[in-house]
């Protein structure tokens, strides 16, 4: 931002970004599957993923809808002004995951569960290294995740919806701020994509 006298307050840092994503490309069409291709640079992060999902179930027009699916994702902190230091801690994590979700109505209700089983590296950015500019701290993590819930309509216009949700993160210290569990599911990685 520029301050009345024309000088450069130091917050407007200049940069544009990007956020790229490939969903379903005609060159990997196979059928029941969805692929999904995502890169980008923006606002204090930086990555890129990969994730396919397939329909598992054998009929397509009753029973449950069940989706088995895996993501590779990188993802690292590039300028943690942008980030809520509450949800966001300077470092990257390579990270894959598996997941198996379900959707199926009775009656009224629409349940859907999802399990996910993951793990990576981290590494965190503790600053001046001794042979190189910076010094990195790395460890390895592994997380589990488990979700279920039922909706319905409420009358014409309302809808009733619960839902349960938990998980475990292990890891040798503390992992980064973005790949612990937050309440509700609220994890910031998931949220930002």
């Amino acid at each position: 931002a520029t301050e009345p006298n024309g000088k450069n307050n130091g917050n407007d840092t200049g940069r544009m970004g990007f956020f790229l994503t490939l969903k379903n490309p005609v060159q990997l069409y196979a059928p029941r599957t969805s692929q999904t291709l995502e890169a980008y640079w923006v606002e204090g992060r930086a990555g890129a993923a990969a994730s396919i999902e397939r329909q598992t179930n054998r009929h397509q027009r009753f029973g449950a809808q069940t989706y088995s699916g895996a993501m590779l994702r990188w993802m690292v902190t590039t300028d943690t002004r942008f980030l809520d230091p509450a949800q966001w801690d300077g470092g990257g994590t390579v990270e894959g995951s598996m997941w198996l979700r379900s959707s199926e109505r009775r009656g009224r209700w629409v349940m859907t569960g999802k399990l996910t089983v993951g793990g990576g590296v981290e590494y965190r950015n503790r600053g001046f290294g001794l042979s190189t500019e910076n010094a990195y701290d790395a460890q390895a993590y592994g997380r589990f995740t488990a979700e279920a819930t039922a909706r319905r309509t409420v009358g014409s216009r309302g809808g009733l919806a619960l839902r349960l949700y938990g998980g475990w993160v292990e890891s040798g210290t503390r992992p980064l701020k973005q790949r612990q569990l937050f309440v509700a599911g609220a994890d910031p990685s998931p949220q930002f994509s």
